[in-house]
């Protein structure tokens, strides 16, 4: 299914209007101004900052429209917080879009690592000696 999160995509949610600035892998920050009737697009009042989710299986919400497996998603309400956030400074919405493309980068590479220092850690506590007990 096409991605509808790109640069310079806009959307309708929660009455707000929203305009995508920046996208860096599955993190994206977009502009928020209020919905008009007659399409005009007044100036920002907020930023947000959302890591895109991924529905991994298919599935079908509340109205029966039907979601296809790996379809794109920008975060539910109840993930506001640990997957979006909203600001009302634009510099401040930059800093935080900086810092989870980060940690969506260091993410990456330290899951490979973590495997490896795993196995390592298991070997070494099956082959360390017992601690000997304090009376």
């Amino acid at each position: 299914m096409k991605d509808p999160f790109q640069e310079g995509h806009t959307f309708n949610k929660h009455g707000y209007s929203f305009r995508i600035l920046w996208r860096e892998k599955n993190v994206v920050l977009a502009s928020q101004a209020k919905s008009y009737s007659d399409n005009r697009l007044p100036p920002p009042i907020a930023y947000e900052v959302a890591v895109l989710q991924t529905y991994e299986e298919p599935d079908t919400l509340p109205n029966g429209k039907s979601i296809p497996a790996n379809t794109v998603r920008y975060p539910k309400s109840s993930e506001w917080g640990t997957y979006g956030w909203t600001f009302t400074c634009k510099d401040d919405a930059i800093t935080r879009f900086r810092a989870e493309t980060t940690r969506t980068r260091k993410r990456k590479r330290s899951h490979r690592g973590a495997r490896k220092n795993r196995s390592q850690k298991v070997q070494s506590v099956a082959t360390a000696k017992p601690r000997k007990r304090a009376a």
